[in-house]
């Protein structure tokens, strides 16, 4: 078998694995492959999911092929249309990956340190990731919470009388105003 058939028999893996499990326990694949580098292991993931995430983005792109000038323009409080959570959650993983390769060149195959100075760099950039990550999370769960209040605080407002509505309404938006204009200074 030449080199490019193994190459594409272990990408079909990779992708099935992805496909049934998600990139999570790599053990499986990994022993499936024993010959195989684990450099060249990760660098194979990575290849497929760089094709996932190609293949991902041509479909978005043909099926959506136009927009209006309106749909182009956020709305406020929306994030921007460069910002996909799902694309940044998937960058995170990969870089996550990194740091699993990272390690396991650190280690030799019974788990003995062989490299701390890799090791350490590994586990620092796993906390670093982790933690970055947390704080993304964070924010989306904040963000949602403060959609739900504000949809409550709309229930309320449209039971008042309407002259006590749009009052009600003017200062939760001046105040809304003010918390933003803190928050940019």
């Amino acid at each position: 078998m030449s080199d490019s058939e193994r190459a594409q028999q272990l990408k079909t893996i990779i992708r099935s694995h992805l496909a049934e499990v998600g990139a999570v326990r790599w053990k499986a694949v990994r022993a499936q492959c024993p010959a195989i580098s684990d450099a060249t292991f990760w660098r194979y993931v990575k290849s497929v999911r760089e094709e996932a995430n190609k293949v991902a983005n041509q479909d978005e792109a043909a099926s959506n092929p136009c927009q209006t000038a309106d749909e182009a323009v956020p709305r406020l409080g929306a994030l921007p249309a460069f910002y996909d959570p799902l694309q940044k959650a998937r960058l995170y993983e990969g870089l996550l990956a990194d740091a699993e390769a990272l390690r396991a060149d650190a280690v030799d195959r019974r788990g003995k340190i062989t490299n701390a100075r890799q090791f350490e760099k590994s586990i620092v950039l796993r906390e670093r990731l982790l933690s970055q990550q947390a704080e993304m999370m964070n924010f989306f769960q904040d963000q949602e919470a403060a959609r739900l209040f504000f949809e409550e605080i709309l229930k309320i407002a449209r039971d008042l009388p309407k002259e006590t509505s749009i009052k009600f309404m003017t200062r939760i938006h001046e105040e809304q105003k003010r918390r933003l204009a803190a928050t940019h200074a």
